[in-house]
């Protein structure tokens, strides 16, 4: 198990078990951004149909993903 520091937090992941927002399973940590670090990940959103698609999955700090105004404005940014 990796212990994922984010500041003053901590989250502990488990790679190649945990999946993320239900689809992203993550393997390895590859890098660090400015909002957390950042894993090598597996789409297993369309399993079914024998598709992994290979992801780079960045976890947020959990002070940023439960302040609804800040992770409103990161939505927009990404999805622009």
């Amino acid at each position: 198990m990796t212990t994922v520091k984010l500041g003053h937090e901590s989250q502990a992941i488990q790679p190649d078990r945990q999946l993320v927002a239900g689809r992203y399973r993550l393997h390895a940590p590859i890098g660090h951004g400015r909002l957390g670090d950042i894993y090598e990940g597996t789409d297993e959103g369309y399993k079914e149909l024998g598709v992994g698609q290979h992801v780079a999955v960045q976890l947020l700090p959990e002070k940023i993903a439960l302040d609804r105004g800040l992770f409103n404005k990161l939505k927009v940014g990404y999805t622009e």
